[in-house]
């Protein structure tokens, strides 16, 4: 529920299409390159360019980052 659950106007069928799963993994794959700030700043636009920036559903978007031994202190 949430992110999945976004939902965009289809002006060619004129109904509402959810973003799904496989649409919020693509949020996170076409930045997967930035670091993690960056990264959930523009997934998170992409979502509000997905809907208009007219959320259907509470969301909440958590970044959590584990360091790999090269990034480890």
């Amino acid at each position: 529920d949430g992110l999945p659950d976004a939902r965009r106007m289809d002006p060619l069928k004129n109904n509402k299409v959810k973003l799904g799963e496989s649409g919020v993994r693509n949020l996170f794959k076409n930045h997967a390159n930035l670091p993690l700030e960056e990264s959930m700043d523009a997934a998170w636009q992409d979502l509000m360019d997905y809907c208009c920036s007219k959320a259907s559903d509470d969301m909440l978007l958590l970044g959590l980052e584990i360091p790999t031994a090269e990034k480890a202190p």
